[in-house]
């Protein structure tokens, strides 16, 4: 619903642009993606802003947002195409690491954060960086770099707030959510995987089925290749005859 009323919000301003200006349609679709992005992710914001204000964590939140867009913009995750479905995972995801989690004394110990980070830092070295199929990376050296420094970014954070004498709800907060992270990483990698395996899986089917096509049109032919038996074959294949 909100994506449909936000599209025809951009619709209605691209039209107006482009009627009253001279600006070619190449760049009324640039002004129309920009402006989409700013208000879909600005009332995301708006709702987050106003949801964890209301709950007294106002400050806990943006702390977590920072740590989050830092190592989001680098290492990438989970796209939803649907506004709502966005919302309510990134809303679910900054709950459980502002509220849920830090408040759960037994995970919240200096000797599970110290297991769970070789975990976090191959999770996020193996599946960084995962671009939105809409804006994919195409260099190999320029993702390689991106794997690195997302990893690296990401092992840093983590070590300061491991060893630091901050408050133990700060460190937890910023820990979970770099471990949340790598987890919807591994989950939205998972995804990626599955999408390879299945183009793989398409090139060797039709690899296979051009093998086939070839042996048909051998058999089609007026001598008959194979041996002393004949097989009848299809009507659009006695053209080959």
């Amino acid at each position: 619903m909100y994506t449909n009323i936000i599209y025809k919000i951009t619709s209605i301003f691209a039209l107006k642009l482009y009627e009253e200006t001279n600006q070619s349609i190449k760049d009324i679709k640039v002004v129309k993606y920009g402006m989409y992005c700013f208000i879909s992710e600005g009332l995301k914001l708006i709702i987050l802003l106003f949801f964890f204000g209301y709950r007294g964590n106002l400050y806990a939140f943006l702390y977590s947002l920072a740590i989050f867009s830092l190592i989001r913009s680098l290492s990438g995750g989970i796209h939803f195409n649907s506004f709502n479905l966005c919302m309510v995972f990134t809303l679910l995801f900054f709950i459980f690491c502002i509220i849920i989690l830090p408040s759960i004394p037994l995970i919240n110990t200096n000797i599970i954060y110290t297991i769970l980070l070789p975990v976090c830092i191959i999770i996020i070295f193996k599946y960084s960086p995962i671009a939105s199929h809409h804006r994919p990376i195409t260099s190999k050296i320029t993702k390689h770099r991106i794997k690195l420094l997302s990893t690296a970014i990401c092992s840093i954070i983590y070590f300061l707030l491991l060893y630091s004498n901050i408050n133990d709800y700060i460190k937890s907060i910023g820990i979970w959510t770099i471990i949340l992270h790598s987890l919807q990483l591994l989950l939205a990698g998972g995804k990626h995987m599955k999408k390879n395996k299945r183009i793989l899986s398409t090139g060797l089917l039709k690899k296979i089925s051009s093998f086939f096509v070839f042996i048909s049109v051998i058999a089609a032919s007026p001598p008959s290749w194979f041996l002393f038996g004949e097989i009848p074959c299809p009507k659009n294949l006695k053209k080959f005859n």
